[in-house]
């Protein structure tokens, strides 16, 4: 990896760990505002990063220099548009819509916001550490309890009655355009990539299996704030469609390389510790076939970007595991 990719992934973990920081924190009055602008700024450092090592160009991050002016790096919107090129996204959807709200900032006096954010925010929180897994095979979860990387929140009702004597009608009417536009996209995309239902809050559990969500409903009705975990329903038909065969003809399709056989999905399955990471893989207790999601495809396809020797070094390492495993065997 080059040096200032590095960098900037480590600039973007910090950013994204003080957004949940000050989010998180009560006495801050500046939540929304500071989670939002931290946040942001990860992602587009991370965007960069990506960008570069796809490039290995340093200036591939900067728009064609104006003489007589300086150089100017990538918004994050033209930065998306290259690492996220399908404008539905959901996951580039969440960043376009927390970015919205960085950038209205005024608005934000009005702690009922905090209820409209919360999913959206929460489900952003998933996809930076997802990304920065897949991109970089980096586990920030490693580096932090899993209380840190959750967010908390007092959820309020929203009244606008309530709003328009408490704030104004531009505010009111604000809420309610964010309320309305949120769950637009929510029904349009129908993708928790993009938000979790805001009576919900997440909890990253690390005694959870592999690729697991966990959240916990806040209110009990008896107005005792209890914890009950549940796990988000997944359907691994949908999910992880895939066999291994399915998989290997994909990748081989995609990445237009002939030789790319079951040896070499074997070994990429061995290499990433594909089997029991829920993300990629799933086998059902009492059956013998195992199941894998498209996101395996993408894994494979941002490895041959940063290295395209990938396959062949990561079979070689297989064959080589294989040898040193059957002199064992010989020699017991």
């Amino acid at each position: 990896m080059k040096r200032i990719s590095k960098k900037l992934i480590d600039k973007s973990t910090d950013a994204f760990v003080l957004s949940i920081e000050i989010f998180n924190k009560p006495t801050i009055k500046y939540r929304i505002e500071g989670f939002a602008f931290f946040f942001v700024n990860a992602w587009e450092l991370l965007n960069k990063a990506k960008i570069i090592e796809d490039t290995k160009k340093d200036l591939s991050i900067y728009y064609k220099k104006k003489k007589g002016q300086p150089r100017r790096s990538f918004s994050l919107r033209d930065c998306l548009k290259i690492n996220f090129p399908n404008e539905n996204d959901p996951v580039r959807k969440n960043i376009e819509k927390i970015a919205e709200i960085r950038d209205a900032g005024t608005h934000f006096l009005v702690d009922e916001l905090e209820s409209v954010y919360s999913g959206l925010f929460q489900s952003g929180v998933i996809n930076f550490l997802d990304t920065l897994r897949t991109w970089f095979d980096f586990d920030l979860q490693d580096k932090f309890t899993p209380g840190m990387l959750s967010l908390v929140g007092d959820l309020k009702n929203i009244d606008p009655a309530h709003l328009k004597r408490e704030y104004g009608t531009e505010i009111m009417r604000f809420v309610l355009r964010e309320i309305k536009d949120i769950s637009a996209k929510q029904k349009e995309l129908k993708d928790n990539r993009f938000i979790i239902p805001i009576d919900y809050r997440l909890v990253l559990s690390k005694s959870s299996k592999a690729g697991d969500i966990e959240l916990t409903k806040s209110d009990t009705g008896t107005g005792e704030a209890k914890g009950i975990l549940i796990e988000v329903p997944k359907d691994p038909n949908k999910t992880h469609p895939h066999s291994q065969s399915e998989i290997e003809k994909m990748i081989r399709e995609r990445i237009k390389q002939n030789d790319f056989n079951r040896r070499a999905i074997q070994a990429i399955i061995w290499k990433e510790k594909i089997k029991g990471n829920g993300r990629f893989h799933f086998k059902h207790e009492k059956s013998p076939s195992h199941q894998y999601s498209p996101l395996l495809i993408d894994l494979v396809e941002t490895r041959l970007k940063s290295n395209p020797n990938y396959v062949k070094d990561v079979k070689s390492k297989y064959t080589e595991m294989i040898k040193i495993k059957s002199k064992r065997r010989k020699s017991t």
